[in-house]
């Protein structure tokens, strides 16, 4: 397993914040992940696996909601997915799909035993909180038009019967 040097990873605007020494200890923990586009990294309800940091291509994250696949967020190059479950012990809420081939660095759960008070961990948390307050609007959203397009399509069904 090749390691990443601190120039491969300083160009990644996560990772500006740490010093060289930071990023070659980031660069040696992780585990290099490649998929080809429609390839799944996790599902929901899968167990954690890891922090997984979007090195080139691009994630879907998506969820079922009332039987249908509602797209959560795309996770661009130097963004990074499966925090939740990994720093709270629960399932994937939600799974990750390749969109285009894509190359990943995995940080398994060892790497995070003792860094609960580092910047990367706090880095982490703040972005947990954004996600999961966006991902709740995405979903209410979804619920509320769903909603509407039935109610609507009742009362075109209404207006289109004669017997009413």
């Amino acid at each position: 397993m090749k390691s990443m040097s601190p120039q491969e990873l300083r160009p990644l605007p996560l990772f500006n914040p740490f010093a060289d020494d930071d990023l070659q200890q980031l660069g040696r923990q992780g585990e290099p992940v490649n998929l080809q586009t429609g390839d799944i990294l996790f599902a929901e309800g899968d167990p954690a696996q890891g922090l997984f940091v979007v090195l080139e291509g691009q994630l879907e994250i998506f969820k079922q909601v009332c039987g249908e696949r509602v797209t959560l967020a795309n996770v661009p190059r130097g963004s990074f997915v499966g925090e939740i479950s990994l720093l709270t012990g629960l399932p994937h809420n939600a799974s990750a799909r390749a969109s285009v081939p894509t190359r990943l660095l995995k940080y398994g759960a060892s790497v995070f035993a003792g860094m609960k008070d580092s910047p990367i961990m706090q880095l982490i948390l703040a972005t947990i909180v954004q996600r999961l307050s966006d991902a709740e609007m995405q979903v209410q959203q979804h619920q509320r038009l769903s909603a509407l397009g039935t109610m609507a399509a009742g009362l075109a069904h209404e207006l289109n019967n004669p017997a009413s």
